[in-house]
């Protein structure tokens, strides 16, 4: 799953292969997140991720959200100006549509 950002930047949820390609640590889970920036660098965000299957980003950009396939629960990230990923939590859906 490949998911851009508005600044342009790339989060890709995958099994590790493109982290042995550009030689990173060693890949100790299942599946991870990796981000890559403008500059055309790449770096793990996130791991131990239970088949990704989906990603939106918050319309203020301060939240990922990732949906697992295998746990069937929706996962949210809190992002950092550098891209990086904190704060792993079930979020807090609120109804967007009037009932």
């Amino acid at each position: 799953m490949i998911f851009i950002t508005v600044k342009q930047e790339i989060f890709i949820s995958h099994d590790g292969f493109l982290q042995r390609i550009w030689r990173e640590s060693p890949v100790h889970s299942w599946l991870i997140l990796t981000l890559i920036t403008l500059d055309g660098r790449a770096r793990k965000v996130a791991d131990d991720l239970s088949f990704p299957n989906g990603m939106v980003i918050t319309p203020d950009n301060a939240t990922l959200i990732v949906s697992e396939s295998f746990t069937g629960r929706l996962l949210a990230f809190d992002i950092a100006s550098d891209g990086s990923l904190s704060n792993p939590h079930v979020p807090r859906l609120v109804h967007l549509l009037p009932v």
